[in-house]
């Protein structure tokens, strides 16, 4: 495939043959100065022996990253497994009265609140979180009144959600070994 063709594509989200991530995917630095970081993929150079993307980090910083220093921040998946969530929480009543909330903050940023009333973290305690890089990589999760409370910067929303779906998987492991009758 020619180099043009594979830009053609990457801009279009279409799948690359080789590249892990496309436009606007949200990623997490897993090596080197920027590990930690979060951002979004705004660009690619497929340079041998692997590609190379420009990532927009939540500092607001371009940074060229190979492909084996990034993984999905888990803003398609995480939201896939949120969705899941969700759905198996829809019984004909729960989602009258309850649900999920994913809003923008004028800073700029993000909010998401997860009512957890009728559900298994209704009661669960939950470590409250609070990670501030910079202006536009920060985050802050905590539970307040049965809600769990997400916010962060414009590229923190995989973040957020992730940090919901590990506790709520955590906590779901946990009660399945606890009411395990064979232990």
């Amino acid at each position: 495939m020619e180099q043009e063709e594979i830009e053609w594509r990457f801009k279009r989200r279409e799948p690359v043959e080789g590249l892990a991530f496309l436009l606007n995917d949200s990623v997490e630095v897993v090596t080197g100065p920027h590990r930690g970081a979060t951002g979004s993929v705004i660009g690619v150079h497929l340079l041998p022996p692997e590609p190379i993307y420009v990532v927009e980090l939540g500092n607001g910083q371009d940074a060229r990253l190979a492909q084996s220093e990034l993984v999905g921040a888990g803003a398609d998946g995480g939201l896939a497994d949120l969705q899941r969530w969700y759905s198996a929480r829809c019984n004909g009543d729960w989602e009258h009265d309850f649900g999920i909330s994913i809003t923008t903050l004028d800073n700029p940023g993000w909010s998401v609140d997860i009512q957890l009333a009728k559900t298994e973290l209704a009661d669960v305690a939950f470590d409250e979180i609070d990670r501030r890089v910079s202006d536009r990589e920060w985050m802050v999760c905590r539970v307040r009144e049965q809600v769990f409370e997400g916010r962060g910067g414009p590229h923190m929303l995989g973040a957020i959600i992730h940090a919901f779906l590990h506790w709520a998987t955590a906590t779901s492991v946990s009660t399945m070994k606890t009411n395990d009758p064979d232990e």
